[in-house]
């Protein structure tokens, strides 16, 4: 739960480092603003002093306990400075806060973030107190409708829905998507899912006739992007790590080593693998993702004070003191006898006072120990019926979605056009490029003649990078960069284009068990500017049809690939650098726009 820390506000953390009392420029609103008291600071002590030390004000987190055996509905409070405890809700407002912070956790996989004002911390007042700037509860449940991330899962009931299952990962920090349906020209209801990446700034648009083969296409393409983005933020994470101008450079030269190997065995990457769908490990069989609690936590009973000792009139205490003369006169005998007894009167009248009001503790103690249990125990089995509601609910979206994959695989087998044209998306979304390809594609497949045309978006020649190694120049304290004369990244960025085209035609036809297909015409486009209107154009630069026994038949271990290209009577233009469009030997002409693209 802890290590997604996230803020709804618009509170920048950093935005009051400096202050260091309260008394400056934060004691002037400090009252108005900062209304939520936080409980058991005093065991944090000394971490508090380390704070404030820093900062009087800083940034803190609100994480949810369900495990802590005192209280399920507990919240840890937890400064950024170091990402370490500081307190607790009290228990009333933990109660009141629980939810919603739940909430946001559910659908938006965002933590609760807000300002903290700390207070006291010196001769005048030893121990720190912490007070929160932070809106009530019913703002905060309310803003999470308003929030783009609640917004991004809520944008329909459907997708909110199917999705429920995936808004766990961490990638939907990151993601947004919406469902939507069109109407085709001729009358056909279609599912458009908008795919969008904030943080690798791609797009994918996907389109199908049914519901769940669109939202498996966004799941399958949601966790590519995120181990995109993983990788690129472990990149940026070493960077930092790695004070040591060498071997951050060394690290670069690797990097950029590893990229370029990769481009030049483009083809033979694909080589290693088999290409076939599995259809089985496209359905979702994992279990209901939270745990059920298997019982209720109950309160601890209460420890009970001893009742209080009734007092013995024979205690020595209550003996009469006389003296020699007040055993001689008798009257001052009796006064001596009265004055004991008065006193063992009182203290017995002072015991049943205490006796009372100790069985009236006693009782309320033992019935607020009651209510308390029973509490539990509803709340147990309100919880308990929630659990199963949503597993229910869960499993029953779960089977649609595992149905849904089955009637795909049945429509694929049976050789329908839109299900052969899924398909192949799902083998081409499946190839692994480097971060720089687009991978946007379009494709039409004909049952006619059993040709499948593909239109495939390609890096233009300034997307691919030309660095060979870095150098670390101590005497100026800088890096120096080594890169690929103009020649050599000429060959390499024609080589790297030639082999897509290879690969992806390889791709397809192996992964075509059912041997729906029996060419393949693959297009390649690349996007540049128009230098007469400064708008942006797709000009298509290579083109190749490739029937299935004869590419079949190619040994790609050993060809070199422009060679085949041309074997197969490609059509490309001498140097693929220069981005010459050609005419295209057949191009794609669909009403409904393209079936999926994904990009920056």
């Amino acid at each position: 739960m802890d290590t997604i820390p996230g803020k709804v506000f618009s509170q920048d953390p950093d935005a009051f480092k400096g202050i260091a009392k309260p008394e400056d420029a934060l004691q002037e609103y400090a009252n108005e603003f900062f209304t939520l008291p936080i409980r058991g600071e005093s065991h944090y002590l000394r971490t508090l002093k380390e704070i404030k030390a820093k900062s009087a004000c800083v940034f803190v987190t609100l994480r949810p306990e369900p495990d802590n055996p005192h209280d399920p509905r507990a919240i840890k409070v937890v400064a950024a400075d170091g990402d370490r405890t500081v307190g607790y809700l009290s228990r009333e407002d933990a109660a009141d806060y629980s939810q919603p912070i739940l909430d946001w956790w559910d659908q938006a996989g965002l933590l609760i973030g807000c300002r903290a004002l700390l207070i006291g911390g010196d001769e005048d007042r030893p121990n720190i107190g912490i007070w929160l700037d932070m809106i009530t509860p019913e703002q905060l449940s309310e803003s999470l409708k308003e929030h783009p991330k609640g917004r991004s899962l809520d944008s329909s009931t459907r997708s909110a829905e199917q999705y429920e299952s995936e808004e766990q990962d961490e990638a939907l920090a990151h993601i947004n998507f919406k469902l939507d349906t069109i109407e085709s020209s001729h009358g056909h209801l279609r599912y458009v899912g908008e795919l969008t990446h904030t943080e690798l700034h791609k797009h994918r648009r996907i389109v199908d006739h049914d519901e769940n083969v669109v939202l498996l296409k966004a799941r399958l393409q949601a966790a590519q992007w995120e181990e995109q983005w993983e990788r690129k933020r472990e990149r940026e994470r070493g960077a930092q790590v790695k004070e040591d101008g060498r071997q951050l450079a060394e690290s670069r030269t690797r990097e950029a080593q590893d990229i370029l190997e990769n481009l030049r065995g483009i083809l033979l990457q694909t080589l290693e693998r088999n290409d076939t769908i599995d259809w089985e490990l496209l359905k979702n069989t994992d279990s209901y993702p939270h745990p059920k609690h298997e019982k209720a936590t109950l309160p601890e009973r209460p420890k009970l004070k001893e009742p209080p000792i009734e007092p013995s009139s024979r205690a020595r205490k209550y003996e009469p003191r006389m003296s020699a003369i007040d055993r001689i006169v008798g009257s001052r005998r009796k006064k001596r006898i009265e004055e004991a007894r008065l006193a063992y009167t009182e203290d017995h009248l002072a015991w049943q006072r205490r006796r009372k009001s100790w069985e009236e503790q006693s009782a309320e103690m033992e019935r607020a120990y009651e209510d308390a249990v029973v509490q539990a125990e509803t709340s147990y089995q309100e919880s308990l019926a929630d659990w199963h509601a949503k597993t229910k609910a869960y499993e029953n979206r779960q089977r649609a979605e595992n149905e849904s994959i089955d009637r795909q695989r049945e429509r694929w087998l049976a050789g329908e056009s839109d299900a052969i044209e899924a398909y192949c998306d799902m083998v081409l979304s499946n190839s692994e490029y480097e971060d720089f390809f687009p991978k946007e594609f379009d494709m039409q497949y004909n049952a006619d003649d059993r040709t499948l045309i593909v239109n495939y978006l390609l890096p233009p020649p300034s997307a691919i990078p030309t660095l060979t190694e870095v150098r670390y120049v101590v005497s100026r304290r800088d890096f120096a960069e080594k890169h690929l004369p103009a020649t050599k990244k000429s060959q390499l960025y024609d080589d790297s284009l030639y082999q897509v085209t290879l690969r992806t035609i390889h791709e397809l036809l192996e992964a075509d068990t059912i041997e729906a297909i029996d060419s393949v015409i693959f297009n390649g486009v690349v996007r540049s500017i128009d230098g007469g209107t400064g708008r942006e154009v797709e000009l298509c630069v290579l083109s190749v049809q490739a029937g299935r026994e004869e590419f079949l038949s190619i040994n790609l271990e050993r060809v070199d690939p422009k060679a085949c290209f041309r074997r197969l009577e490609g059509v490309s233009s001498s140097k693929l650098s220069n981005t010459i469009p050609i005419t295209p030997i057949i191009t794609i002409a669909k009403e409904d726009g393209p079936s999926g693209s994904d990009g920056a």
